[in-house]
């Protein structure tokens, strides 16, 4: 089935400008100057009170709002704001692309917005993490990498198809302050979360046209069952994520924009949990029908029932479901750990890249699955 073509803006498009409590760089000034000619809302998210603008020129068509985790959406106001400006398109400017500007560009994905970043407006932690987030970003969405000039060209093309919409200033959020804590391997009550254990495990997945995914895909998962039989030895809560997807497609979204095909639809064969995790009546199954786990689901309020504190992640990819359960865990407050040689993603840069990036989270997340397995033990006779 073809996918259709994207332009690099569709509807009204929306620019926002990540950690604007900085001093611009001169593009994101140039930038902001263009969507100011264009008559395009600009968000300028913030870590601060004291926030002055960059460029102030149309106030009327300038928002701001407080951002107290990774991603801008989260315990924000936006989702409202976008919705009342009549957003199709959100771009993303300014901020850190492996943290700010990543996982923004998730939720914005996964809430079905068409979603370009500013890939000249935007700076990572190191070469490789922006690098990294960049290409998670295109796999997310193709074609979402934008220079400014390409942006502005296009900003002046929409022009003439803007509609004006006036909306009511945002009213702030109060969200908790962020957690500063720093964890052992497990504190408080864990639950395991079985990520998208899928399909078959059984045999060789690696496809070396497509490059897709990882060699030796099946091995990593043929490790989790003994993990998953001692946190059941342990009596620690299991809890069984599976992607689904209706057979008429209509809950797709934005899923099929970037690198991934039609998968996991309705009562076919390879979107059953394997049996080799074996379920049972007794243990917790939450589907899904975005990447990350938390995104319209019952799982947090599952996790706060179960009263978990630590999170132990194990599945698929770990680019993309892994990683990004990972994230919005981390921005609800759970102490995360993700099991290296449980998990394994879309190919095996993307893989080392998630990795990466989910220890730049929380330090110290990382973990092999017989040192979790010696720890889940500990805690069990701990609390028999």
């Amino acid at each position: 089935m073809s996918k259709p073509v994207r332009g690099l803006i569709e509807g009204r498009a929306v620019l926002v400008v990540l950690d604007a409590q900085r001093k611009a760089s001169p593009r994101i000034a140039h930038l902001v100057a263009a969507a100011h000619k264009y008559a395009v809302p600009i968000v300028f998210a913030h870590a601060s009170d004291n926030h002055t603008a960059v460029g102030s020129g149309s106030p009327r068509n300038e928002y701001g709002i407080r951002q107290r985790r990774h991603s801008v959406f989260f315990g924000t106001e936006l989702p409202i704001l976008l919705h009342e400006l009549g957003a199709r398109t959100v771009i993303l400017a300014g901020g850190e692309t492996n943290t700010s500007v990543h996982y923004s560009f998730l939720d914005a994905h996964q809430y079905d917005y068409f979603c370009r970043v500013v890939e000249d407006c935007v700076e990572g932690s190191s070469p490789q993490a922006h690098e990294g987030a960049m290409r998670a970003m295109e796999y997310m969405q193709t074609g979402a990498r934008r220079t400014c000039d390409e942006v502005i060209a296009a900003l002046g093309e929409a022009l003439h198809a803007a509609q004006s919409t006036q909306v009511p200033a945002p009213i702030s959020a109060t969200i908790a302050a962020p957690s500063t804590t720093r964890a052992p391997l497990i504190i408080g009550k864990p639950v395991l979360l079985v990520i998208d254990l899928q399909g078959d495990i059984s045999t060789p997945r690696h496809d070396p046209l497509r490059d897709f995914p990882m060699p030796d895909y099946e091995v990593y998962m043929q490790r989790v069952p003994a993990l998953i039989a001692a946190a059941r030895a342990c009596k620690v809560p299991i809890v069984y994520m599976q992607e689904v997807h209706h057979p008429s497609m209509i809950d797709f979204g934005r899923e099929l924009d970037g690198f991934e095909r039609v998968h996991c639809l309705e009562n076919a064969p390879r979107t059953a949990i394997v049996p080799e995790v074996d379920r049972r009546p007794d243990d917790y199954w939450v589907r899904k029908r975005r990447y990350s786990s938390f995104f319209d689901t019952d799982l947090d309020i599952l996790l706060r029932g179960l009263e978990a504190t630590t999170l132990l992640m194990v599945g698929g990819f770990s680019d993309v479901c892994v990683h990004y359960a990972f994230a919005d865990a981390h921005q609800r407050d759970y102490v995360c750990r993700v099991v290296d040689d449980c998990v394994a993603g879309s190919s095996r840069s993307a893989h080392e890249a998630a990795l990466a990036a989910m220890e730049h989270l929380q330090p110290g997340s990382r973990c092999a699955r017989d040192e979790l397995i010696v720890a889940l033990q500990a805690w069990g006779a701990a609390h028999p």
